[in-house]
């Protein structure tokens, strides 16, 4: 069992895992801020759900920062204090600084510190983080953790279905060109990340259309290991899409989960994404996978489908 070398893990509020399940594996997560008019609020912790949409709905558009280098250091000395190593695991450097502050602050500790860039976001960071919080627990070797993660990262997708590409312009996640084809009036976009940055797909012009063809894009990577729906305030098509996956992930449950404020700032209300992991070497998912109902339940986890926001 691990010891004194035990290695911690630390990521960011944009992985979006439920409290529950930071706190059962121990996992430090950093909030991320945005500042809504005046008003500076941490990701998920300062304003409540249903005033964060009003307000985003009332054509507020949210600027966001990353966590500031002291932040970061206090986390990674509150992590290690007692001895110890660390693996931070973060949203991708090509959507925010966040990497950049946990890179200087990682130089600032006298921890051995290790920063992952997951080129993901939402639970694509997540899969990674829980991955790497099992591991830990296994008492992995800090190196060991870090390859199992980089390894991971190859497997790893999300794609996403949202009403508006404007709030991921606003935000300067995404091209004005790419923003403008997917802004045409009644048209939703289909995106997904690649290389860690936001490329819009393909356009749809009903809710309907793009759901069925979110779910298709999805199928279209099978055989998978793990699969998250994400959404912000949507629960209903989440759901939806979570029941038509289903048949892809046998005997698993796939959570049905809200993005925090963050990501909701970048894709606006309504959208729908999926964050899956597909299994290594195409074989057929692994029922003990780390993030799989049947291994967080015996964890003592318990994984409903939907978590409300």
């Amino acid at each position: 069992m691990p010891g004194a070398r035990r290695v911690r893990v630390v990521t960011d509020s944009t992985a979006d895992l439920p409290q529950e399940w930071a706190d059962r594996w121990g996992i430090r997560v950093v909030p991320l801020k945005f500042r809504l008019g005046e008003e500076t609020f941490r990701d998920g912790l300062d304003l409540a759900p249903e005033e964060f949409y009003a307000r985003l709905s009332g054509k507020e558009f949210p600027v966001t920062s990353q966590p500031a280098v002291g932040v970061m250091k206090r986390v990674y000395q509150q992590a290690a204090a007692g001895g110890g190593e660390i693996v931070s695991i973060h949203l991708s450097s090509k959507l925010s600084g966040t990497c950049q502050s946990a890179q200087l602050a990682a130089e600032q500790v006298d921890s051995r510190v290790v920063v992952v860039d997951s080129g993901q976001i939402s639970m694509g960071v997540g899969w990674l983080v829980l991955a790497a919080a099992r591991a830990a627990r296994e008492g992995r070797s800090l190196e060991e953790i870090v390859s199992l993660v980089e390894e991971m990262k190859g497997r790893t997708h999300i794609l996403g279905l949202i009403e508006s590409l404007e709030h991921l312009r606003r935000g300067g996640r995404i091209g004005r060109a790419q923003a403008l084809l997917g802004g045409l009036v009644g048209i939703r976009a289909l995106f997904t990340l690649e290389r860690g940055e936001a490329v819009l797909l393909e356009r749809v012009r009903t809710r309907s259309a793009g759901l069925r063809r979110l779910v298709e894009q999805v199928a279209a990577l099978e055989p998978l290991e793990l699969a998250a729906v994400i959404h912000a305030a949507t629960a209903g098509a989440a759901q939806e899409v979570a029941r038509a996956l289903a048949p892809l992930l046998p005997g698993q449950s796939i959570p049905v989960l809200p993005v925090g404020q963050v990501v909701a700032s970048h894709v606006g209300p309504g959208a729908v994404g999926v964050a899956c992991v597909r299994a290594p070497g195409g074989r057929s998912p692994n029922a003990q996978a780390p993030g799989s109902r049947s291994f967080l339940a015996s964890q003592g986890i318990d994984v409903p489908r939907d978590v409300e926001p």
